[in-house]
């Protein structure tokens, strides 16, 4: 019997799945922690680090002699994470494109489109 409880508590410390006892029978719901989660959650982050980077360092990082292949590499990136990516990562990657178009265009109110009515 200790070791059940054992074996049931390393089971919801570790999986993060919901766990029902039904005489003797142990049904998991698995759903929220698969492999594709995992690896949505670290494009997540990667995209949300990137964005970062590139707020605090773009004016430095367009100095390099590659910077141009590389940026065409991070924008292809970015649109391929927003077309083919989870819902998580799609908007990750608009929010990581959004934190460092804005930091790094000059904010002149000409340029901000206006309705004539």
């Amino acid at each position: 019997m200790i070791e059940k409880k054992c074996f049931f508590s390393l089971l919801i410390a570790y999986s993060r799945s919901y766990l029902r006892l039904s005489s003797n029978w142990l049904i998991c719901f698995c759903s929220r922690n698969t492999a594709q989660k995992q690896w949505d959650e670290t494009i997540v982050l990667v995209l949300g680090g990137i964005a970062r980077l590139l707020r605090s360092f773009f004016p430095f990082l367009q100095q390099l002699s590659k910077f141009s292949s590389g940026w065409a590499l991070l924008l292809d990136f970015i649109k391929n994470s927003i077309l083919n990516g989870s819902k998580e990562v799609a908007l990750a990657a608009i929010n990581c494109l959004q934190t460092f178009v804005g930091a790094n265009c000059p904010k002149v109110p000409s340029c901000i489109p206006t309705i004539s009515l």
